[in-house]
């Protein structure tokens, strides 16, 4: 007894010291909605939301704190637009540590690590039926990795991020490398996009399940530029020809799934000039 009352008193001691007083929200049904503790108005220490019946909807914390290294410093802006709005103009504080979101049933549906309110480590979403859907990890708030997982288990999705700040344009140039499989786990598709300063490149290679490329090709913001390529599941290539700012531009060959020509085409500015068919076609 001794000790529980030490415990409780050291509780109230430290709220005292903080300056934390309790806050607590009902439903109109008198069930406990949020309970959270409050510093100058604003949400600080543990968090805990429900549902309606009883469940834990959220869990995690606050901490009046600046996300700030020797080299890092994020400055925020409190924006509370999509929140739950809360009682007698209390604000919502910056998230710090673990937070957990639940399903109304009770299992786990989204986790995730902020550093003073800025996305740090590790988040992971969930299916109903508990397995992973996917995977990320953040430095600064910036997505570094993202893995994603079909219901059943297997991989389906592997995303890489890197950035370079531009200086002429005040922002981070992202790079993006994205891999995607097929259910068995064979390659399906791979892209590669660089963030320039005035343009997006993205150069993408699609693969057939045997390991034979299926396509080929650059964008340069959406629109296809410099050499295109189709092939056929044998190897053989389908098709091959050229296309500036989206259209097609000097010479197409179309082939057969044998590997022989069918025809090939001029192309000047997006409009077709001459065509010309094999006669081993």
């Amino acid at each position: 007894m001794k000790t529980k009352g030490f415990l409780i008193l050291c509780f109230f001691i430290t709220i005292l010291c903080y300056s934390q007083k309790p806050y607590i929200e009902k439903y109109d049904n008198g069930q406990l909605k949020i309970q959270a503790f409050v510093k100058d108005n604003t949400l600080d220490g543990s968090y805990l939301e429900y549902y309606e019946n009883g469940n834990i909807k959220t869990k995690g914390s606050y901490r009046d704190c600046e996300y700030k290294t020797n080299v890092t410093h994020i400055s925020l802006f409190s924006c509370s637009v999509g929140r739950h709005q809360l009682q007698n103009k209390i604000s919502y504080g910056k998230k710090n540590g673990l937070w957990e979101y639940y399903y109304e049933n009770g299992n786990l549906d989204f986790s995730e690590n902020y550093y003073c309110d800025v996305k740090q480590g590790e988040s992971i979403a969930y299916y109903s039926n508990g397995k992973v859907w996917f995977q990320e990890f953040y430095n600064a708030g910036k997505l570094i990795t993202s893995h994603e997982f079909l219901e059943d288990g297997s991989f389906s999705t592997l995303e890489i991020y890197s950035y370079i700040y531009c200086p002429e344009k005040y922002r981070d140039l992202e790079n993006k490398s994205k891999i995607e499989f097929y259910e068995d786990g064979t390659l399906k598709k791979r892209s590669d996009l660089q963030d320039f300063p005035d343009e997006t490149k993205e150069h993408i290679i699609e693969y057939y399940q045997n390991g034979f490329i299926k396509l080929e090709e650059t964008l340069i913001d959406n629109y296809r530029v410099g050499n295109y390529y189709e092939y056929y599941e044998n190897g053989n290539a389908k098709y091959m020809g050229q296309f500036k700012n989206g259209k097609q531009t000097g010479e197409h060959f179309y082939f057969n799934v044998d590997g022989s020509l069918i025809k090939s085409e001029i192309w000047r500015k997006g409009k077709l000039k001459r065509v010309e068919f094999s006669n081993k076609s």
